[in-house]
């Protein structure tokens, strides 16, 4: 059931990923779920935001100037999960249905996003050939990590090799995709197993799945960017407005 399950996301001292959550917890309400708790880094502060969810600081060393590398945060999993199972979501996810253990993986494996990319597709071939140097087996795919589903323990054991790897690449491929690509290839390296979620649990702007239990209305895709700017960011609506103009929206745009 859900109340086995520890929500989380992480956000950045930024109003419009504020907005965000706001329309997430509204979702999640709207269903009768539990809102997240904000995972921040120690250094960041949402004190100015009118947010009611439980905030937390974490320890977060070696601060870059990548914005995704705040997700390493998640490395004190354990520091704040109280349930034995962790889901985190990105800001930019809205929830139509109730969520399930049995909606992800099995034992001892980690789920992640349903979109799964080609590294090809993102990165020069220079990069495309150092980041080979570093994997144990050759992969030409990575992972989005909009969505991470873990058991607590399994996955602060596989953070930190999630962390070191990102390290290792940090100055030698762009950072848009650092820490995904990170936690694919330190996930093969360490032996990990990583799965990605089903298309009816989450969509996106590539799956386009808008019969999901999650929307993921985030990435690089100008559908996303047109729903947060004229929807989700827009001060001129309500939070209901919001939620049914993006359901509205969602409609139209996987039919693009």
């Amino acid at each position: 059931m859900e109340d086995d399950i520890e929500f989380i996301t992480v956000c950045p001292d930024n109003s419009n990923y504020v907005k965000q959550i706001e329309l997430l917890n509204f979702s999640l309400k709207l269903i009768g779920l539990k809102i997240p708790k904000i995972i921040i880094p120690h250094y960041s502060d949402l004190g100015a935001y009118d947010l009611e969810n439980t905030i937390i600081k974490s320890k977060l060393e070696n601060k870059t100037n990548d914005k995704y590398f705040e997700k390493f945060v998640l490395r004190n999993i354990n520091q704040f999960a109280e349930k034995q199972y962790f889901l985190f979501l990105d800001p930019d996810h809205i929830v139509f249905e109730g969520i399930l253990l049995t909606d992800f993986a099995r034992e001892k494996t980690i789920t992640v996003s349903s979109e799964i990319n080609k590294l090809n597709d993102f990165l020069t071939k220079r990069e495309v050939e150092f980041t080979a140097k570093t994997m144990i087996k050759s992969v030409d795919v990575f992972y989005n990590t909009s969505l991470i589903f873990s058991d607590v323990n399994l996955f602060r054991k596989f953070a930190s090799h999630w962390q070191d790897s990102y390290e290792n690449l940090y100055n030698e491929i762009d950072h848009r995709h650092l820490e995904e690509i990170a936690l694919s290839i330190s996930s093969m390296n360490n032996g990990y197993e990583i799965e990605s979620a089903a298309d009816e649990i989450q969509g996106n702007f590539k799956n386009k799945n808008i019969n999901s239990k999650i929307f993921h209305y985030g990435g690089e895709y100008k559908e996303a960017n047109f729903v947060k700017q004229s929807i989700v960011h827009n001060v001129g609506f309500s939070l209901a407005e919001k939620y049914q103009l993006l359901k509205q929206n969602l409609c139209l745009l996987s039919n693009t």
